[in-house]
C-alpha cells in the first residue's frame, strides 16, 4: 500500500460510505487489503487503469475488460461509483449453468468457507427448481425457464463475494464482489 504522500500526490478521490441514518463518511484514502488479482477496494480511476491496462470505460462510473475464467471468457466490470473502486462484477457464459455454479462454489467454498443460508424466499424458489427438474426429468437450467437459479454469498471483514446461477433467458453465471465499507 501506498504512503499518505504518495497517495495523495496521484490526486486520490475520497472515500464515501453510506450509514444507516442515510448520512454519507468520508473515507480518506481508504484502499483495501482485500484484493482481487491486483485491484483493491478503494483505488481510484487512474490506480485502476495503471494496475490493469487493458480496461476501456464502459458507462458512468464503470471500466470493464474481457477475462479468462474458468477457461471461458468472462466479461468483468470494475464499479467505481464516488470514483473509487467499490464492486467487481464477472459474468460468463455456461453451457452447463448448474454444473458449472456447483464447481465454482465449491471452489470459492475453499477460499471463504461455508456461503451464508439462503433467505426463505430464496429457499422456496430453490426448492420449486429443484422440484421442477425432478418432474422434468432434466436440469431446468437447460430450459431456460426463471426458475433456475442458485446464489451463495460469501461474507470477508470488507467484501461480499455473491455468485449467482442463471436466470432466463441467459445461461450466464455471474459473480459479484463488493465492498462492505465502499456500498454504492
Amino acid at each position: 500500500m501506498r504512503g499518505a504522500a504518495g497517495a495523495g500526490a496521484l490526486g486520490l478521490a475520497l472515500a464515501a460510505c453510506a450509514l444507516p441514518n442515510g448520512s454519507v463518511r468520508l473515507l480518506p484514502e481508504y484502499r483495501s487489503e482485500e484484493i482481487y488479482g491486483v485491484a483493491r477496494w478503494g483505488m481510484a480511476h487512474e490506480e485502476l487503469r495503471s494496475a490493469i491496462g487493458d480496461l476501456v470505460a464502459c458507462g458512468e462510473h464503470l471500466l470493464c475488460r474481457d477475462e479468462s475464467m474458468r477457461g471461458r471468457l468472462a466479461h468483468v466490470t470494475y464499479g467505481l461509483p464516488r470514483g473509487q473502486l467499490a464492486y467487481v462484477a464477472m459474468q460468463f457464459e455456461s453451457p452447463t449453468p448448474a454444473a458449472d455454479f456447483e464447481a465454482l462454489r465449491a471452489e470459492l467454498a475453499q477460499v471463504y468457507g461455508t456461503p451464508l443460508a439462503p433467505t426463505d424466499a430464496e429457499q422456496v424458489v430453490q426448492n420449486l427448481a429443484a422440484v421442477a427438474s425432478a418432474l422434468l426429468g432434466r436440469d431446468i437450467g437447460a430450459l431456460g425457464l426463471p426458475l433456475a437459479w442458485g446464489r451463495a454469498l460469501w461474507k470477508t471483514k470488507e467484501s461480499e463475494v455473491l455468485l449467482v446461477s442463471p436466470n432466463a433467458p441467459s445461461p450466464a453465471l455471474r459473480l459479484i464482489l463488493s465492498s462492505r465499507i465502499l456500498r454504492p
